[in-house]
Order: structure tokens, then sequence, then C-alpha cells
């Protein structure tokens, strides 16, 4: 399901939310999807594809779309949408190299959706935290912005039954990653690295690095 260069994701999941589709929809099938030839209209291209999925989610509702291999509601598009933006403009602001601003609470709900929905399993495919995380292992995330009162520590293991993501647990765990929530995230994106980085990492930071790996989206 690799996206074609040049196809904004804002398109593919606006035609996903307007039609309510209970299926992928081919990238053949998003309307106007193709790069405009004229770098001018570029811009405005881009705009009016933000726009167009604003509307689609504004009318949509809740009502449930396909996201990723099962029906969600459509408002699943909103949040994808705003955390995939908001490591983009992480992207550009490094690019640039500027400093990267984040809040905490939206960065730390990008850690959530990132370890509880999207590291995982989609579309029937084979879930790789089971190989990144060896049975019986256990990855520990917190962040530590006073803010979030303390509040936002995942703990990820691999049981018999497969990998559970447990929101605030304070079981232990063979390594920890551990920082500000926009660090944390961008090591979990791959943008920063886990060592030698503004994020704690203590314990087996080789599994660490095992989970990194296996997990790039």
């Amino acid at each position: 399901m690799t996206r074609p260069a040049g196809l904004p994701a804002q398109l593919l999941y606006a035609e996903i939310v307007a039609t309510r589709s209970a299926e992928f929809v081919e990238f053949r099938s998003v309307p106007d999807g193709k790069l405009p030839d004229v770098p001018a209209e570029r811009r405005r291209w881009l705009t009016a594809a933000a726009g167009r999925l604003l509307d689609a989610l504004r009318a949509a509702g809740d009502q449930p779309v396909w996201a990723f291999g099962q029906l969600r509601p459509a408002g699943f598009w909103a949040r994808r949408m705003a955390h995939e933006t908001l490591v983009h403009c992480a992207d550009a602001q490094q690019a640039a190299g500027d400093e990267v601003s984040i809040p905490a609470e939206i960065a730390a709900d990008a850690i959530d959706e990132w370890l509880t929905t999207m590291s995982g399993p989609h579309a029937g495919q084979p879930d790789l935290r089971a190989s990144a995380l060896p049975a019986g292992a256990a990855l520990r995330v917190q962040v530590t912005d006073p803010e979030l009162g303390g509040r936002s520590r995942w703990l990820i293991r691999h049981v018999a039954d497969g990998v559970q993501v447990l929101a605030d647990d304070t079981a232990s765990a063979d390594a920890l990653l551990a920082g500000r929530a926009a660090d944390v995230l961008l090591v979990l994106m791959r943008r920063i690295p886990a060592a030698g980085g503004p994020a704690r990492v203590s314990g087996d930071a080789a599994l660490l690095d095992r989970w990194l790996e296996q997990t790039a989206f």
C-alpha cells in the first residue's frame, strides 16, 4: 500500500472518508490525485487537498470507514492526519536547522496512537512487534513533561497471547525510553537517535534499538 510519490495523504484519506468506504481505496481511484505539472499550481493543490479532507470529516461525523483493515469512526483519520502532519512539520524544521517545537499533550497523543494502533499489524499483515520484542520481554516508554503530571507511560510486553500495550502500567521492564514527549516521539519515529540524544535510555538498549528498527512506519 505504498502511496505513489506526489499523492498527498490528505487526498487519499479524504476519498476514504467522503465515500464512507469500507475497503481500501485504490490510489488510481482518488480524484485529482496527480501532482500538477505546473509548479506554481502545486501549493494551491495541496491546500485544496487539506480542505477536502476537513470537509469530508465534518460531513462524516462518527460514521465507520476503512482504517487499516478495520472499520473505525471517521474521526480516526483526523487524528492520523494530525500526527502525520506533525511529524512532517518536524522534518521540515530539522531540515531548516530550526528547533522542533511540539506541544507535550499533542506529542503524547501521537505516542499513544503509534504504540497502541499504528505500530501493530494492519490488514492481515504479520505483527512485526513480535519479532522486535522477544517472548517474555518488556519495553517501557515514559514521558516526563511536568504539565502531563506523569500520567503518560506505556508498557509494551510480549506475552503468550502476543504483544500487548498497556497504558499507565507500572510493572518492571527490560528497557526504558524516557524524556519529554516531543523527544520520545521523535525517537520512536526515528527522527533523532535514541542513544546520546535528549531522551534517556536505560536497561537493555539493544532491545530498544531492535524495536525501533522493526517498527518503522
